[in-house]
Order: structure tokens, then C-alpha cells, then sequence
């Protein structure tokens, strides 16, 4: 029995670096939309301070290639963010990509909805390179929503 399990974890272990040799260490908007399931689920269980600090650690277990979980008050200041921690406590409200929308604005927008997906520009947190990207984003109550966006 110990052997077959060795075996499948192995052969997931392969597959999972074929993956990510394919897709060059880019998530999907599946792998996106599950961290922002995973992130809610862990503010419910463990409260947003806890979750918040969580969320910041880029090390954490909210990061994964170039995915990582922000979250946004209401109020456009970032309490929360995986990549850039120079963000965190900012009012972003005025923030703009380069084809001048209001980022943190559209995000506040489709959050108030509840959740979905909204598409804009953002550094990319590797390369810092502009780039294509669609945040899903998922409102936790009504002071903050988080999301999780994946570059193109």
C-alpha cells in the first residue's frame, strides 16, 4: 500500500511541475477563484486580523506562483496583500492603469455585487512589468472585500 501511495504522489508531483513548466508558473482563473474561496474560509474561521496578516506573509500559504490574495476596505485602503506589503494601509482609490481606470475602483464596484471577475492592468510581481490581469474578488462583509488575480 505504502508503495502505490509513493507511486501517486510521485506521478502528482510530476504532474503538477509539467504544469507549471507549461504555464510558466502562471495560475489560472480556476486556481484564483479557489484561493479566494480558501482565503474566505479561513477569515470565517480565524477572523480577518488573523487572515489579514496571513494574507501579507509572502511566504504564506495564500501565495502560490504569481497568485496571491489582496484585500481592499470598502474605503479603498489595502489591509491585506501577498505581493507588495508597501501597499498595505494605502488608500488606492485614486490608483489608475495605464489606460486610466480607476483599478481600485472598479474592484470596489464588482465586489459590492458580491463577487466576479474585473479586468485591468497591474505590475506584474515578478517581472514588475505591466501587465493584462482579472481579479476575481469576493465581498466578506460590509467593510472589506479580498481577490486574487491572475496575469496574461
Amino acid at each position: 500500500m505504502r508503495t502505490i501511495l509513493a507511486m501517486a504522489a510521485a506521478t502528482l508531483c510530476l504532474t503538477a511541475s509539467i504544469c507549471m513548466a507549461a504555464t510558466g508558473g502562471k495560475g489560472t482563473r480556476q486556481e484564483a477563484k479557489a484561493l479566494v474561496e480558501r482565503a474566505a474560509a479561513y477569515i470565517k474561521e480565524h477572523g480577518k486580523e488573523k487572515a489579514f496578516v496571513e494574507f501579507s506573509n509572502p511566504k504564506g500559504k495564500f501565495v502560490k506562483n504569481d497568485l496571491y490574495i489582496f484585500a481592499i476596505g470598502f474605503n479603498g485602503v489595502f489591509l491585506a496583500h501577498g505581493s507588495d506589503p508597501t501597499l498595505i494601509g494605502k488608500n488606492q482609490l485614486q490608483s489608475k492603469d495605464e489606460n486610466v481606470r480607476l483599478v481600485t475602483i472598479g474592484l470596489i464596484d464588482t465586489a459590492r455585487k458580491g463577487e466576479g471577475w474585473y479586468d485591468y492592468k497591474w505590475p506584474h510581481p515578478k517581472t514588475k512589468v505591466m501587465q493584462k490581469k482579472s481579479s476575481y474578488v469576493k465581498r466578506v462583509d460590509d467593510t472589506v472585500f479580498i481577490g486574487c488575480g491572475v496575469y496574461h
